[in-house]
């Protein structure tokens, strides 16, 4: 291993050391699962990181690797100490049981019939050998789709040279949300230099967070070899393999987008507001991805409104109380940057023109035709949309766990909302389904593709809904 290698994982140490932090103080003593919680504190570590240097060029502060990290690892090493001294001493906390990982998966793998070990060992080299790819290919090509270099890495790099966000409103797209700039501005600073390739790690690491996080999802509603099946199923998608590569910013706005939904889902099943928390910050996290992402936070509110309205037991005061854990932090972060936007005079968004004519109504055939064909067509999912089609013929069963109905609408509300932006705006019809549809509608689709894998699963398993807690089993 190089200098430059150990500097970059100095730099992506910082964000797990301060995504680790934020979770320990959320999660406190549950018992998950050490990979569930560095999967959760990369990306949540990483949002607060870009944050952290969002306020230091507010405040006008020259960006470096010291001037960035020193800070948010002190703090972390604060809230760590003040926790665990709290909670009691190391050697109260040392004669706590733990699970071991390895040991744990063994005992279940001698349990288990020599089809499925040959089935499940399969599946194990597919998914690592997959893995291996997206890596491979993320930090051995340099960046090179366009709109990687127009809306992020053009301004990450005017950013590392002049160590500050002050040219931000003399370049491109200057409205568009910083999280991933920043991101690969802090990895150069990291690195001491620019580097096309190395500086991209930040994506295959959203990949491998995205499968661990979605893997103890699905443990919690279904059994472990049908959460490695959803793995498997959502690895077979082209689309999901090269946008983990190519340092566009779809794919991390698709792990905050279904992130944010994973933890809703947990909160609505566990009555655990940490989870909720969670939620807030992955989709406020969001709109500092994509411009998208204020989209999502919408849905993602009236998830939660319609999940606190059908808890039952629960009075106003306490439902109030907790959306606000839900509305605070995401709505915090997303006012955060439009003020930013405001004071520095910028542009709110962009391609939100609104020309709505009884005319467009003759666009509802174009629509669905380019839709249908982009799921079914265009070879970016695999069979995947036809296997969702085949599971809803098994709709009607008695025994049909509730999250598949509730994953179908949310899937229907999502394809829904780019349907309404298509049919009421000329510009982004253009962009999902006219000329340009080609290159913006998949990785539009990209940002909700795992609910289909999700609706798959749930309306085909048979067993019944597990109620163990997330943890390393």
């Amino acid at each position: 291993m190089g200098f430059i290698e150990v500097k970059m994982i100095a730099g992506l140490s910082v964000c797990f050391i301060v995504g680790y932090t934020a979770i320990l103080l959320l999660l406190g003593k549950r018992e998950a699962s050490l990979l569930f919680k560095l999967a959760l504190s990369y990306g949540l570590g990483l949002g607060i990181l870009t944050h952290w240097m969002l306020m230091l060029g507010i405040l006008k502060v020259a960006y470096g690797f010291d001037v960035v990290a020193l800070p948010l690892l002190v703090l972390s090493g604060l809230l760590v100490f003040f926790r665990l001294r709290k909670e009691g001493s190391c050697a109260q906390r040392a004669g706590r049981q733990k699970k071991n990982f390895l040991k744990v998966w063994q005992e279940k793998f001698s349990r288990i019939g020599a089809w499925e070990k040959a089935v499940l060992l399969i599946s194990f080299v597919y998914i690592g050998g997959l893995t291996y790819c997206v890596f491979w290919r993320a930090l051995n090509l340099p960046i090179y789709a366009w709109d990687a270099v127009a809306t992020s890495s053009l301004k990450a790099k005017v950013f590392y040279f002049e160590g500050s966000l002050s040219p931000l409103k003399n370049l491109s797209h200057c409205s568009y949300p910083l999280h991933i700039p920043l991101a690969q501005t802090w990895m150069a600073l990291s690195l001491e230099g620019w580097d096309n390739q190395l500086l991209k790690i930040v994506f295959p690491l959203f990949f491998v967070s995205f499968l661990v996080i979605q893997y103890y999802f699905l443990k919690c509603f279904m059994n472990a070899k049908w959460a490695v099946l959803g793995t498997v199923l959502v690895l077979s998608s082209k689309m999901f393999l090269d946008s983990a590569t190519i340092a566009l910013r779809d794919f991390p706005l698709m792990y905050y987008n279904c992130s944010a939904v994973m933890m809703i889902f947990l909160w609505n099943k566990k009555r655990d507001d940490a989870y909720l928390l969670l939620a807030g910050l992955f989709s406020g996290l969001g709109t500092f991805t994509k411009l998208e992402g204020t989209g999502y936070l919408i849905i993602h509110v009236f998830i939660v409104l319609f999940f606190l309205f059908r808890q039952e037991a629960t009075v106003l005061l306490e439902q109030v109380k907790k959306f606000l854990k839900f509305a605070l932090p995401s709505l915090g972060i997303y006012f955060l940057f439009v003020l930013y936007k405001v004071s520095e005079k910028l542009p709110i968004t962009e391609r939100a023109q609104f020309d709505f004519a009884w005319e467009n109504l003759e666009r509802i055939p174009l629509i669905l035709a380019w839709f249908g064909k982009l799921v079914f067509l265009s070879g970016h999912w695999n069979i995947l949309w036809f296997l969702l089609v085949l599971s809803l013929l098994n709709l009607p069963r008695k025994d049909l766990l509730p999250e598949a109905r509730r994953v179908l609408g949310l899937l229907f509300i999502c394809v829904g909302f780019y349907f309404l932006l298509a049919l009421c705006s000329e510009v982004n019809f253009i962009s999902l389904a006219g000329h340009e549809a080609v290159d913006v509608s998949p990785r539009v689709f990209l940002h909700f593709f795992p609910l289909a894998v999700w609706a798959i699963l749930l309306l085909n398993y048979s067993g019944k809904s597990s109620s163990r807690k997330i943890d390393v089993s």
